[in-house]
């Protein structure tokens, strides 16, 4: 394309676009072969991304997602800021609010659980579903996770104040563990040679009766009581 258009061939396989944004100028490859369909697509999406940065629009992460320039323009603080040192900066700010024990134990909870489950995300990076996975993985009573989720809680909520971060992801989540399946192991049903053996000592029709019962689920209790017999022992 013509000088000054913003969309020049890089390479065989790609295109580089180049525009102003923040009084930098940016440049950034397109992975597209220059033909001149594509080279005329780069130069209406320059003309599109400068419409978006003249309205305050436009977002540098998410128009180009693997940029390393884009830490440069974040659209949020939370977009450069890791869950380490906000949740280190909350920390110590929480300090003189609270009873020391309280802060010992956050304090713990934050250098023993969540920077080392979370510490290397960014701020906006931590969703809901992390936090759930660890959750999962996690050998401990639902009270326990809740107590180790709670500065990490009140972190983020700080973070939506300082407008760090647009929302909460664990704004209106509880983790509920689930109880494990109890395996019932007090049932010894009869065999099937103590089916025949108690069928042949009994009257024809209490035989009849505990020989349905055995077949359709019937208690041997309830047999019991339907006939006036002692439970064998």
């Amino acid at each position: 394309m013509g000088r000054g258009s913003g969309a020049r061939t890089a390479s065989r396989t790609s295109i580089q676009i180049s525009f102003y944004y923040k009084g930098v100028r940016c440049r950034e490859r397109l992975k597209l072969l220059p033909s001149k369909a594509n080279l005329r697509y780069v130069e209406n999406l320059k003309g599109e991304i400068e419409n978006a940065i003249a309205k305050g629009t436009f977002n540098y992460a998410e128009t180009f997602p693997n940029s390393t320039k884009a830490t440069m323009f974040p659209t949020v603080a939370g977009d450069i800021i890791p869950v380490k040192q906000a949740i280190e900066t909350w920390l110590k700010g929480i300090e003189p609010q609270v009873e020391r024990s309280t802060f010992i134990d956050y304090r713990n909870i934050v250098r023993n659980h969540l920077i080392p489950a979370f510490g290397d995300l960014k701020l906006s990076e931590l969703t809901r579903t992390h936090v759930k996975d660890w959750a999962a993985d996690k050998d401990a009573s639902r009270k326990r996770i809740a107590n180790i989720l709670s500065p990490l809680r009140q972190m983020l909520s700080d973070a939506v104040d300082a407008e760090q971060i647009a929302k909460n992801p664990l704004h209106g989540w509880t983790y509920r563990k689930r109880d494990p399946v109890k395996v019932r192991d007090d049932v010894d049903p009869f065999t099937l040679e103590e089916q025949t053996a108690i069928i042949a000592n009994l009257p024809d029709q209490a035989a009849s009766f505990f020989q349905f019962a055995f077949w359709n689920g019937v208690t041997l209790t309830g047999c019991v009581a339907s006939f006036g017999y002692a439970a064998p022992r």
